[in-house]
Parts: structure tokens; C-alpha cells; sequence
């Protein structure tokens, strides 16, 4: 993540390719807190999977805010993940079956933004996920490793 990366930029960018949804009218009221910004430049890892991490399933955001040393993925950097998927891909996405819970973003709510990519209308989908309950189809991706 470059250092300033903002998420109208992110998403300006993945709009030249596909339609991004957001469940709010701008995507600057999604998100209320990350667990990690771009105030510099920083880089995380996930598991190299199409779906988020299965075992990950039927857990909500508080049950992953309570494991030890836990750290989902932010909206932000799940966006520019499915962006960079995209590109190395040849145009294939991310999240076909599934959602990612982006555990590492919280709503107002307390819950999280998780994502979809609907192959029907060829768009990208940002929900929201209330904080307490957990879905087998939102499933997180953990950052293994993470230099923030």
C-alpha cells in the first residue's frame, strides 16, 4: 500500500475495468476505522486463495477481534487486492462463491464492509456485516504477514 492511498482512488481505478456497489451512497461514509492506514507505505500478505480463508467460516467480527494476534484485511487493501487480481489474472476476480469479511474495517456499527464480486451484473459489491453474527458465505483473510 502506497503511502496516501486513498479509497476514491482505489476505486476510480478498478471503475476502468468493472462497477464497484457500494451499500451507502459514498464510499467515504463506509468506514469508519481501519486497523491499519496508508500514512506510510506498508505491505500485507494473505494466503493465495480465489475464496477467502475457509477457515475462517461461521466466525463474526467480534469472535475474530477477540483471537489473539488476529489481523483481517481492511477494505482498502482487499479492494486493491481484487484490483491487482484482475490485472495478473487476465481479468478473473475474487470472491466468486464467497464474501470477504474485511475484519480489519469497521462500520459505524461496529460491524465490517465485506465484498463480492457477482459475475450476473459484473460488479464488485460492498456490504455491510453486522459486528455479532457470523456467516458461513463471509468468511475474513487473515494478513500472514504485514509491515505496517
Amino acid at each position: 500500500m502506497a503511502k496516501g492511498t486513498t479509497m476514491d482512488q482505489i476505486v476510480c481505478a478498478t471503475k476502468k475495468h468493472f462497477e464497484v456497489s457500494f451499500y451507502t451512497s459514498g464510499q467515504e461514509t463506509v468506514v469508519t476505522e481501519n486497523d491499519r492506514v496508508a500514512d506510510n507505505d506498508y505491505c500485507v500478505l494473505v494466503r493465495k486463495n480465489i475464496e477467502p480463508d475457509e477457515d475462517l467460516k461461521n466466525l463474526s467480527v467480534l469472535q475474530l477481534a477477540r483471537r489473539e494476534g488476529f489481523k483481517g484485511i481492511t477494505l482498502l487493501e482487499r479492494l486493491l487486492l481484487e484490483l491487482l487480481y484482475f490485472h495478473i489474472s487476465s481479468g478473473e476476480h475474487l470472491d466468486i462463491f464467497n464474501r470477504t469479511l474485511c475484519s480489519g474495517s469497521r462500520n459505524a456499527d461496529g460491524g465490517a464492509p465485506e465484498v463480492l464480486w457477482n459475475s450476473h451484473d459484473r460488479r464488485v459489491y460492498i456490504l455491510s456485516h453486522k459486528p455479532e453474527f457470523p456467516s458461513e458465505n463471509a468468511c475474513s483473510r487473515e494478513i500472514v504477514s504485514c509491515t505496517a
